[in-house]
């Protein structure tokens, strides 16, 4: 016990001061009902993202620019807790988490690239990750085709799974079937990581994450299946073959969804007991989204001296952002602000 009380209690304080500055939803609220694009990047200046906002040299600010300056303050947090964590097996585990940035930049880059956008369309939507990554985006971006794109991720833990997707893509020609082998990458990769924590610390991420990857799996199969109608043999393909409380015949009962029968199928799963009502596939997601936030507040909430605490608010943070940039969107498109609320996960 005081071994722990020692690794966390230091972490576990500097965690404190920067939970307290997260958004509650009345100061949800007051950016909501900002007149235009401009008036919430004053008032989002007045807060912690003002460092960053107040980088932005242009008069009239840009929806890149203010996605950028977000994704720097997040990226910033975890860089705060990469150096006031000194434990050899955590930091290490938390600089995994950090590679989820780094999928995300290169499911931007296939998508990218499918499109047909130029390189410099490509690299707006980049997150900048300050070093955290040896990843050369640049190399990536302007690769010419997505088969160049794979062959330059050959050396790397991505490069395999890649390959192996690679002529199924050329086939069917979805861009989700090279997101699947990097998601399914990253999460082996912390999967294998966790196996250097502490028997307490592992069971409390497993349970986090293996309900992040669960929600994960759910999404991605209902989404292609209802919207696209995806081939089921095609959606099997893109499932993460990580078990957790979604089964795998649950997962593959879902595959051959459709729009008449999902929700039927997907009340057989853990996860549609836990879901209340929703009105549609977009408001079934949005549950789902709650589910994973409630999880990162149950791991933040938990006895301070493990490493939930980081986790838990690493991900409440993560979260945060991704709201602003849901606000962001719907000032610069005019939304009244009951339909951005819409969009937020509280």
């Amino acid at each position: 016990m005081l071994l722990k009380v020692k690794k966390y209690s230091f972490i576990n304080a500097k965690i404190r001061g920067m939970k307290s500055h997260l958004f509650g939803e009345d100061k949800y609220r007051q950016l909501m009902g900002t007149t235009q694009l401009d008036a919430f990047v004053k008032a989002l200046m007045e807060t912690g993202y003002g460092d960053e906002l107040l980088k932005i040299a242009s008069n009239e600010v840009e929806i890149t620019e203010i996605t950028k300056a977000l994704d720097k303050d997040l990226i910033a947090t975890y860089e705060t807790i990469l150096k006031f964590f000194s434990y050899r097996n955590e930091s290490t585990f938390i600089a995994y988490l950090v590679s989820r940035f780094e999928v995300e930049n290169l499911k931007v880059i296939i998508r990218g690239k499918f499109k047909g956008l130029s390189a410099v369309l490509i690299n707006d939507s980049i997150i900048p990750t300050n070093g955290l990554s040896n990843i050369d985006y640049d190399r990536l971006i302007n690769s010419k085709d997505i088969e160049e794109f794979v062959s330059s991720l050959g050396n790397t833990r991505y490069g395999s799974l890649l390959k192996q997707a690679l002529p199924l893509f050329i086939k069917e020609k979805r861009t989700a079937l090279l997101e699947r082998p990097l998601e399914e990458s990253y999460y082996l990769s912390i999967f294998e990581a966790l196996e250097t924590l502490t028997k307490n610390d592992n069971r409390i991420i497993k349970r986090y994450l293996g309900t992040i990857v669960d929600c994960f799996n759910i999404m991605v199969i209902l989404r292609h299946r209802i919207y696209y109608n995806v081939p089921t043999k095609v959606v099997q393909s893109m499932i993460i073959p990580m078990k957790f409380r979604l089964t795998m015949n649950n997962a593959k009962s879902l595959s051959h969804a459709t729009e008449e029968n999902y929700r039927e199928l997907f009340e057989k799963t853990y996860y549609g007991k836990k879901v209340g009502e929703y009105v549609d596939l977009p408001g079934l997601e949005m549950e789902l989204n709650s589910i994973m936030a409630d999880a990162a507040r149950k791991a933040l909430s938990g006895s301070p001296f493990n490493i939930g605490t980081i986790i838990g608010f690493l991900a409440l943070k993560e979260l945060e952002v991704s709201n602003l940039k849901c606000i962001a969107e719907g000032k610069r498109h005019n939304l009244a602000e009951g339909e951005i609320a819409e969009s937020l996960v509280m």
